[in-house]
């Protein structure tokens, strides 16, 4: 189970029960000081009974009042999926961040909470970032400080190997430290039907971390002088047919999510979608649309972008923009089983991607079907694509070591451009994310039946890849990768 809520929500507790110091046992640093106990305990009130809520709602800072309906329901969602919820842990994230685990061993669910801006006098007021649900007590996970890449990988045979002996994995698990792999492994199966093992070179959808290999094919033009990040839409698209969007919006902008465009999903699937094999055929179904915001305005994922980057790939370089990233982003770096196929080509050793949703009803656990009819016919500029956990860290040492890009185009690529959330900012077509404290960037992706996740530690040396054929899987299991190498003895 996993449940992500983005909030941007600042909140303060009332005097709730006292609370005496986090357990020592939990693994991890725990921060026991007034201002973290009382914020904790504010939790564990909030989860412990059914009193009207309101006494939580009455410190929000006047800013977050607007958002007090959906506030509500979210601590009501609280309240049914972590009942009794007893805080196990703090950990710093970053500066003045810090991600609250409690427990409920009624449901066996733990819920992890992003805060920040935790005032050091009471009532100790704090801002809310978002929250996740995941299955059993993280705290008690056995990850550990100081663990060896040994004793990683010691620790996911064992424990990936109960989630998917649970049915809540199926997918390969790649971990390296500097460019060695200390562990590979695939569980489940890529096709159910025919009962197909997955292999660790088997071929995942990557869902949304294709927007990575748009960036950096972008940045390569860049290079050439052939665009520049600051140029508006229509210099490379002047047939875009919405031309007053297209003199608005940057190529910056569509790069960091904060043009304005939104996404083209919902519209997808009200047309013969059979029919969008290449990025123009997606341009119908968004570009006369209004711009959400005003560019530059704010961060607001947004699909369409992407694909309007792919278009502009294609503008400057003259090419296809399939053969563009396939000669100079794959082949380069080594990427012999990445390509964008369609679903009725034939691909060997490809997974089949598997949901129990259905979004008819919105239902998370129903049965499990295949996702054939639940995501695009052919991926591209923005997502859907399909690689392996070795390929995606050919990608990474190749991005790394400076086969793909110059220095400067790397650290424009990788730049902290725009906030996310709490320790959390993107950058071109990259997520750059501290994990207790500790840097590391990537992307992840996700849809019915894919899950998908990179991160790079370009300081300590890690590169994890998890790819699955479900929902959800790989998030969880990169989370807890993430923890360890940041708590590791050489990080």
């Amino acid at each position: 189970m996993i449940l992500a809520l983005t909030l941007a929500l600042a909140t303060s507790p009332s005097a709730g029960p006292s609370l005496g110091p986090l357990p020592a046992a939990a693994p991890g640093p725990v921060q026991a000081d007034a201002a973290l106990e009382a914020v904790a305990a504010t939790w564990e009130r909030l989860l412990a009974g059914d009193d009207d809520p309101a006494w939580f709602l009455e410190h929000l800072v006047p800013a977050s009042r607007k958002s007090e309906e959906r506030l509500l329901m979210v601590l009501g969602m609280f309240r049914r999926d972590v009942p009794g919820g007893v805080a196990r842990r703090f950990l710093p994230l970053s500066d003045g961040v810090y991600e609250l685990t409690l427990y409920s061993a009624q449901e066996n669910v733990s819920a992890i909470m992003t805060l920040s801006d935790i005032e050091a006098e009471a009532p100790h007021r704090f801002a809310f970032g978002g929250a996740r649900l995941e299955d059993g007590d993280v705290a008690s996970s056995g990850v550990e400080d100081g663990m060896s890449p040994e004793a990683m990988a010691r620790f996911l045979d064992g424990w990936v190997g109960e989630l998917a002996a649970a049915d809540s994995f199926s997918g390969s698990v790649l971990l390296a430290k500097d460019g060695e792999v200390v562990f590979e492994k695939a569980w489940g199966l890529a096709s159910r039907a025919f009962e197909v093992p997955n292999q660790v070179d088997t071929k995942f959808n990557l869902g949304s971390m294709n927007k990575m290999f748009t960036a950096v094919a972008i940045a390569q033009l860049a290079e050439q002088e052939k665009l520049a990040f600051d140029d508006a839409l229509i210099e490379h698209l002047p047939d875009y047919p919405n031309p007053d969007v297209a003199r608005r919006i940057t190529l910056h902008q569509l790069l960091t999510h904060t043009s304005g465009m939104g996404d083209f999903f919902s519209a997808m699937f009200e047309v013969n979608w059979t029919q969008l094999r290449t990025p123009a055929d997606h341009l119908p179904l968004f570009a006369m649309d209004p711009l959400l915001f005003e560019p530059g305005e704010r961060f607001s994922y947004s699909n369409a972008g992407f694909l309007v980057l792919g278009l502009v790939v294609e503008a400057v370089s003259g090419e296809d923009y399939y053969d563009y990233v396939r000669k100079h982003v794959f082949e380069p770096a080594g990427m012999s089983n990445t390509d964008s196929w369609a679903n009725d080509e034939v691909v060997p050793n490809l997974a089949i991607g598997y949901t129990r949703g259905d979004p008819r009803n919105h239902d998370t656990q129903g049965p499990v079907r295949n996702n054939l009819y639940s995501h695009r016919l052919r991926g591209g500029p923005a997502g859907g694509g399909f690689s392996t956990v070795h390929d995606l860290l050919a990608f990474a040492t190749a991005l790394m070591e400076g086969d793909l890009l110059d220095v400067t185009s790397l650290e424009r690529v990788l730049g902290r451009h725009v906030a996310m959330g709490p320790g959390s900012y993107y950058g071109y077509g990259f997520g750059v994310h501290e994990t207790l404290g500790h840097e590391n960037l990537g992307h992840n992706g996700g849809a019915p039946g894919i899950n998908a996740e990179l991160a790079i530690f370009p300081v300590e040396g890690y590169v994890l890849a998890v790819m699955t054929n479900m929902d959800g899987g790989a998030s969880n299991v990169a989370r807890r990768m993430r923890e360890m190498i940041a708590r590791a003895d050489d990080a």
